[in-house]
Parts: structure tokens; sequence; C-alpha cells
């Protein structure tokens, strides 16, 4: 069992063992958002949190209170995935849009929300798909100046910090970012705001109906006109005619059977971790895991993930209740 985490490292002498291990859980779940952000990978972000707990216990004789215990915390997991990102970089096309990069890109995770709903109220657990896409467009350290300074919103001395570099160098960083974003069309203000928390309830509810029914009438009530359907590597559907055709196609005769789909919550968004019934089977087993994105009262998209590492991130180690 850990410790309680301390408010602070102890002051004077290297902190200990029980110090560093508190204070790393303390903080441990914004440190795996962090790697998450640099990385768009979850698999990945999980162990480079790793790494950063045991580069923070190697160094612990060298924290000197300079910084926070959190900045320096954030600025070793920054190094950890920047030296990661040297030999494993992942960077969306110069031509893609960030929903090219989002429908295309079949190595970008959900991320499993928080249970505490309270928590996504705060900016700095934003995780949303659109804008984990988007990161994607920058290359590692513009990456890591955008989360320090948009969404953890450290001051650019605290950024400096983190980046060990200088404010002056963290903002010039940060402007070429907004710069290639805007060229994007994707506002990092817009895509980083908490969470109010819709009720976007009933929608699901209708969802979810609609494929224990398999009515494809019901599924086209509930989508935009301009719904988009991801489902990488499989190329994406945009519209209702192409939506029209998904559905008949997975609800029909020749589709993979009964549909039993489970709530849940990801990236900051309504999720189902749909599960398929085959034909003479009794159980359900767990194939994907759907974030939906809704607008007023339409769905605009539905983000599908395969993946049995994925389906486990979301303890799908259970059939769906019939």
């Amino acid at each position: 069992m850990v410790p309680a985490p301390p408010a602070n490292l102890p002051d004077g002498g290297a902190p200990g063992r029980a110090d560093i291990a508190a204070l790393f859980e303390s903080h441990r779940h914004e440190l795996l958002t962090h790697c998450y952000r640099m990385t768009a990978s979850l698999a990945d972000a999980e162990e480079l949190t790793q790494e950063s707990f045991l580069r923070a216990w190697r160094a612990r004789d060298r924290f000197r209170g300079d910084s926070s215990p959190r900045t320096w915390l954030y600025r070793i997991a920054t190094n950890v995935c920047l030296d990661f990102l040297k030999s494993h970089e992942r960077r969306a096309q110069p031509t893609d849009s960030v929903l090219d990069t989002l429908e295309r890109d079949a190595d970008l995770d959900p991320f499993p929300d928080r249970d505490d709903p309270a928590a996504l109220v705060a900016q700095a657990d934003t995780t949303d798909l659109y804008l984990t896409a988007a990161l994607l467009h920058l290359p590692p350290r513009q990456r890591a100046a955008v989360v320090a300074r948009d969404l953890l919103d450290l001051s650019a001395a605290e950024s400096a910090a983190v980046l060990e570099t200088t404010p002056t160098a963290v903002n010039s960083l940060l402007q070429r970012a907004h710069a290639r974003l805007r060229d994007l069309g994707a506002d990092v203000e817009e895509l980083a705001a908490p969470v109010e928390g819709a009720d976007d309830g009933e929608i699901v509810r209708a969802y979810v109906d609609a494929h224990r029914r398999g009515d494809v009438a019901g599924m086209l009530a509930l989508l935009s006109d301009d719904v988009r359907i991801s489902m990488p590597p499989e190329p994406p559907c945009h519209g209702l005619r192409e939506a029209e055709a998904f559905f008949t196609q997975i609800f029909g005769p020749d589709g993979p059977g009964a549909w039993e789909l489970v709530p849940t919550r990801a990236n900051g968004a309504p999720t189902t971790v749909s599960h398929v019934r085959a034909p003479g089977e009794e159980t359900a087993r767990p194939i994907s895991i759907d974030v939906l994105r809704i607008r007023g009262r339409s769905i605009v998209g539905i983000h599908c993930f395969l993946g049995s590492a994925r389906l486990r991130a979301f303890g799908t180690g259970v059939a769906a209740a019939g």
C-alpha cells in the first residue's frame, strides 16, 4: 500500500522511497494523461508513466526544491516522452486534416475517463479525441509546450522548467504550434474546454437500444446529416447514406450477430463498449470501444476502436449482461 501523499517533499536531504512513491501516486493519473497527450497511445503512456517513476526515484538525490515537486515530475515525464518520441515519433501526414488523422490513424487509442465525473471539469484532465489528433500534427517539443501552457495552465517560467529551456523559447514554440493548429482549423481553447456535464443520457440510451433491436431507421434518426463513422484501419463513413449502408450491414442477417452495448465514458465523451453475441452462442464478446461525439441533439461522430488491449483498458473481461 502506497503511503498517503505528502504535500511536499521533505526539506533538507534527499527524499526517501516512500516520499517519492507517495508523491508520484498523488500525481499518477495526471502524468498518465500527460504521456497520453504526447503519444496518443494508452499503452505507451502507461509504460512511459512507469518509466517516469523510475527516473524520479533515480534522480531523488538531485531534487533541490528549485521548482515545485509537481513541476519536477512533469519535467521528468516530459523528458521521458521526448526521448521516446525521438525513435517512435508519430506525426500526422502534412496533408491530413484533424478529422483525417482521427479516422485513419489505427494507433490512436481511446482514453478511459476517471470514475469521478467532477474530475472532468478540470482542463488538466482534458483528453478530447479531436485535440489528441490535432496534437499529432505538431513536433514533440511544440506539443509539449501546448500541453504545458494551454492545458496544464503552467506559467511561462514553469513551462520553461518542464521543457528545460527559457520562457522566450517556450513562447516561440507555442506561437509556432498555435499557427499550425490555426491552419488546421483546430481551436485548442475550444477543444480543451472542460466538459460541463451535458445531459447526453437520452441519446446514449437510444443509441444502445437501436443496436439491441437492430433498428436501422432508429439509428439514422439519431445521426446528423454530416455524421462521420470511423473504425481504423477500415475506411470511414461520411454522411447519412454511407451510415445507412454501414448499419444495414452490421444489423442485417449477414452481420456479426446480436448487439449488446454497455455505456461508459472516454476522452470526456459518451462511450459504449460494444459486444456481439454470435448466432448459436450464449455469451456476448466485446469487440469495440465506440466514442460518440454529440452536437445538440444529434450524434455527429462515432469513432470505433478495435483491439484486445483497448478492451482490457475498459475492464471488459466479462461478457455484457443480457
